[in-house]
């Protein structure tokens, strides 16, 4: 499948839903294929050192309480020990009512594990609310 975009000049590939970590197989195929390849995870698998050009865009969903709060106990300090120091990898972050007030010392705390950076979306309505939707949606007044 690769090889037929690749004959096609498709030189970027992003790998993202579900979880891509969870099938290295690919993501080593893609690596061969593109020279451009960007990996979308929740952190909580280490992508091997081995993909030196690829680009990573790691979830963190607000310091340790909020993150461990959404994603469960334990997740904060396993994403930023897979990838402390990682220059691949940059911080995806979605703004919210909960990590609103903290986002300052977020970044300040992301700064200091030298990583390729932080970047930030808005968490916003959608056609189907999660549970959390009360907690994260922001507002006019936010």
């Amino acid at each position: 499948m690769f090889q037929k975009y690749r004959d096609q000049h498709v030189y970027q590939i992003w790998l993202f839903g579900g979880e891509p970590t969870l099938r290295e197989d690919i993501i080593d195929l893609a690596s061969h294929y593109f020279p451009i390849l960007t990996i979308i995870s929740n952190g909580q698998i280490k992508v091997s050192p081995t993909y030196k050009k690829a680009k990573l865009h790691i979830s963190l969903d607000g310091l340790e309480k909020e993150n461990d709060y959404l994603r469960g106990k334990g997740s904060f300090q396993k994403i930023v020990n897979n990838y402390r120091g990682d220059k691949r990898a940059i911080f995806n972050v979605t703004i919210t009512k909960m990590n609103l007030p903290t986002l300052d010392e977020l970044i300040h705390y992301v700064k200091s594990l030298k990583t390729a950076g932080i970047e930030f979306q808005i968490y916003s309505k959608s056609a189907k609310p999660t549970k959390f939707y009360k907690q994260l949606a922001l507002d006019e007044t936010d």
